[in-house]
C-alpha cells in the first residue's frame, strides 16, 4: 500500500505531563480509543515540606497496559516493521537523537538528546511519515509531514550514545477486550500520605505568606524552588481537572481556581526574577497575600473531594 493513515490521533496539549514520551504515548492510545485518564492519574503529585514535591506511580508499566487494554511492544524500527505496523492498526512510537532529526532546527546537528515523536501514517511515494511532534522544545505537539528516511536514520542513531536501553521504540496495539478491566486508581492512593500531602500544602502556603510580608531576602534565596513546585502544582490541578471526579461544576470551578492561582504566581514569579525584584508592598502584596488565602480555600475543596473518591473507590467491586 502506498499510503495509509490512522485515524483518531489528537495530539496532547493541555498542559506539560513527564516527558515527550507520555504525551505521544496519549496522542497514540486515542487512536486505539483508550482514555487518557488513567495514564494521567497514574503520575500523582504529594507535597512535602519547604516545597518539594514527589510523583509517585502506583501501577507498573505492564499492570497499567492490563488494566486499561492495550499493548506497548518496544523494539528497534525499520522501513518495513514501521509500515506494517500501521498497516495494522498500530501507532508508533518512534525514539530519534534530536541530533539528527532535520525537522528540529534548535537542535538538528547542535546537541543529542533522546526524543520521540508518534508514526501513525506514510506516503510511500512521498517517503514521508505522518507523525505528532514539535517544532522546537516546549513547543505545541501539532500534527506533521517527516522525512521517512531522516526519522529512520535518526531512529538508528540514537544508539550512538543517548539512548542506554537496548530498544527505543514502541509499537502501541490495542489489547483483547477481555484482557481489560476497570481501573479503580483512586483506590491505590493512600489516605494517610494524601492527608499529609494536604498538611503540607498548608504549611507551605503559611510560609508563603511569610516570606513575602516579611522576610524578601529569604523570599529571593528560594525563589526557583518555589516557582518550580508552583509550576508542578498547576500541572497536577491540570490533571485533576481531566478526571471524572471533578466533572461537576462545583469541583470544576474549584481546581480550575487552582490552577490559575498557581499560575498567577508562576508568572509572578517569572516577573520578580526578570526585575531581579522581589520586594512587593502597599496594594500589591495585600493581592498576593490574598492570591494565597485563595489556593488554601480551594485546595481544602479539592481534597476534601479526592478523599470522597478514595473512600468510594474501595467500597466498589
Amino acid at each position: 500500500m502506498a499510503e495509509k493513515r490512522l485515524t483518531g490521533v489528537e495530539p496532547f496539549n493541555d498542559f506539560v505531563f513527564r516527558s515527550c514520551y507520555y504525551h505521544q504515548l496519549v496522542a497514540g492510545l486515542t487512536s486505539l480509543g483508550v482514555e487518557k485518564d488513567g495514564i494521567l492519574l497514574n503520575w500523582f503529585i504529594f507535597m512535602h515540606d519547604d516545597f518539594v514535591t514527589e510523583g509517585r506511580e502506583f501501577f507498573t508499566d505492564r499492570a497499567l497496559q492490563k488494566a486499561l487494554g492495550y499493548r506497548v511492544k518496544k523494539c528497534n524500527i525499520n522501513r518495513k516493521k514501521l509500515l506494517r505496523s500501521i498497516d495494522d492498526g498500530k501507532p508508533v512510537i518512534v525514539g530519534v537523537d534530536s541530533y539528527y532529526l532535520e525537522s528540529r532546527p534548535e537542535t538538528y546537528q547542535k546537541c543529542h538528546s533522546l526524543h520521540f515523536i508518534l508514526a501513525y501514517g506514510y506516503n510511500e511515494e512521498q517517503d514521508t511519515i505522518d507523525a505528532v511532534d514539535h517544532s522546537y522544545r516546549n513547543g505545541m505537539y501539532v500534527q506533521k509531514s517527516l522525512s521517512m528516511q531522516n526519522v529512520l536514520y535518526a531512529s538508528r542513531m540514537q544508539h550512538q550514545g543517548v539512548n542506554k536501553s537496548r530498544y527505543a521504540c514502541r509499537i502501541l496495539q490495542k489489547a483483547q477486550k477481555d484482557e481489560s478491566k476497570p481501573l479503580l486508581i483512586w483506590r491505590h492512593i493512600p489516605l494517610s500520605d494524601l492527608e499529609k500531602s494536604r498538611a503540607f500544602s498548608v504549611k507551605n502556603l503559611a510560609e508563603l505568606k511569610r516570606l513575602f510580608a516579611h522576610d524578601t531576602a529569604v523570599l529571593a534565596e528560594k525563589s526557583v524552588a518555589i516557582e518550580r513546585y508552583c509550576k508542578e502544582m498547576k500541572d497536577f490541578y491540570f490533571t485533576l481537572s481531566k478526571t471524572a471526579p471533578f466533572a461537576a461544576p462545583e469541583f470544576s470551578a474549584a481546581v480550575v481556581g487552582l490552577i490559575g492561582a498557581y499560575n498567577t504566581l508562576v508568572s509572578l514569579f517569572w516577573k520578580m526574577h526578570t526585575k531581579n525584584n522581589f520586594v512587593n508592598t502597599g496594594e500589591a502584596l495585600e493581592k498576593i497575600l490574598r492570591r494565597i488565602d485563595e489556593l488554601g480555600r480551594l485546595e481544602e475543596k479539592v481534597y476534601t473531594r479526592m478523599r470522597e473518591v478514595c473512600l468510594c473507590a474501595r467500597t466498589e467491586k
